[in-house]
């Protein structure tokens, strides 16, 4: 009976804590879409290369990836500070 108890404990436990997201993974997770989102359009410049220097094969991706890590750094706050406040305000309304 003791050890189902602290089994049933934990599996409540770890429910709670998958459900719930941090800001700081939130953050991240929309870096990350923008990096890819950015970083797709720029590798298509790879295959598009006319013989240009800035089409030459790192380059793209490396921009790609750069842009899109700074917007992603930039969009990531706003979107998920958003988020966290609209879901705060929800649970206040109710």
């Amino acid at each position: 009976p003791h050890s189902s108890n602290i089994t049933q404990q934990h599996s409540e436990h770890n429910a709670t804590t998958c459900t719930e997201i941090s800001i700081g993974d939130e953050i991240s997770r929309h870096t990350m879409y923008v990096t890819i989102f950015v970083t797709v359009p720029f590798q298509i410049l790879n295959i598009l290369d006319h013989g240009m220097q800035i089409q030459r094969w790192p380059l793209p991706i490396l921009l790609g990836c750069t842009i899109g890590h700074c917007l992603g750094s930039i969009i990531g706050p706003v979107v998920a500070w958003s988020s966290y406040y609209l879901k705060n305000v929800e649970k206040k309304a109710q």
